[in-house]
């Protein structure tokens, strides 16, 4: 090859190498850029919507966001009532946003879903379908809107109404399709609670009425204790498994008087109770046990809507 040929090949492929590293470190910038961004945003809706109310090792590479829900025994927040839209809504939007800055691919939740495999879109349970006017609505809706939307009906769901129905879970299915969402639940206490709750519609009593109250929230702090036990567990399983890239959740936990100090001091300690129904005891419960958080090497991070503590 002649020196003048060679210049000529090795000033191209000089050229050709600085734009391709050009277009690399741009895609990298591209990437850098929208990664702030989404963060700046998660933490200005952060502030919005919710209140962090409690972090442990922030500086941890892998974080679980626990988002508190309302608790069935608050009757503040009656089915129906403006209030619990807001809680409903803020909940949504805080976890959107960390969805959306962190990549995640995992939802952990009350409720026995890994078990029965419900379809968040059509709400099968509820027997209700969503048209496609309705799905394309609520990819883009404003918040007064949607507040609108996830206002509900008492506990006796209609089925011509239930299509109109919108929760938490089923709007983030929505919008993220390739969402994986995990019951964390004990599956005996999530079914006690239920009954409990079916009962307490009905009771008259106020003897009654009040002892119904103090089981559910009884029960509500030991499937709480229980899904923080659970969590990293079940990060780690899908981790491991392949089916998400990330060792990071999101856990949608019912509000409890014992997360915070629990997590504080790595360790649920819930007394030993009886529950009864019907002057009969159905079980005897307690729950001590050591989180594995710190053990694992995550960050955690307790976040609550707004309007759950006003």
């Amino acid at each position: 090859m002649k020196l003048e040929n060679l210049f000529k090949y090795l000033t191209g492929a000089f050229i050709v190498l600085m734009l391709t590293d050009a277009i690399t470190t741009t895609k990298e910038e591209i990437a850098t850029r929208e990664k702030a961004r989404q963060e700046t945003k998660m933490h200005r809706n952060l502030q919005k919507y919710g209140s962090v109310l409690y972090i442990k090792n922030p500086e941890a590479e892998n974080q679980i966001y626990i988002v508190l829900l309302e608790n069935p025994t608050d009757y503040k927040l009656l089915y129906g009532s403006r209030r619990r839209a807001r809680v409903k809504l803020e909940t949504y939007r805080i976890a959107e946003s960390i969805i959306k800055a962190r990549k995640l691919e995992l939802i952990l939740m009350p409720g026995d879903y890994e078990n029965h495999n419900y379809d968040f879109l059509t709400y099968e349970f509820f027997k209700g379908k969503l048209s496609d006017e309705d799905l394309s609505e609520l990819k883009e809706i404003d918040d007064d809107a949607l507040e609108k939307r996830m206002l509900d009906l008492p506990i006796k769901k209609t089925p011509e109404h239930s299509q109109k129905i919108m929760d938490v879970p089923r709007l983030l299915k929505l919008n993220f399709p390739d969402l994986k969402m995990l019951g964390v639940d004990n599956d005996q206490l999530y079914v006690l609670s239920l009954i409990i709750s079916d009962l307490l519609e009905t009771e008259k009593k106020p003897s009654k009425r009040k002892q119904f109250l103090s089981d559910l929230d009884y029960l509500n702090s030991l499937r709480s204790a229980q899904a923080l036990i659970n969590a990293p567990l079940k990060t780690e399983a899908e981790f491991d498994e392949g089916r998400i890239q990330k060792r990071e959740a999101i856990i949608l936990i019912e509000i409890s008087n014992e997360i915070i100090p629990s997590i504080r001091v790595n360790k649920v300690k819930i007394l030993q109770r009886q529950i009864k129904l019907e002057d009969r005891i159905i079980e005897s419960f307690g729950l001590e046990e050591n989180l594995s958080f710190g053990k694992r090497g995550y960050g955690v991070k307790v976040i609550a809507p707004n309007c759950l503590l006003n």
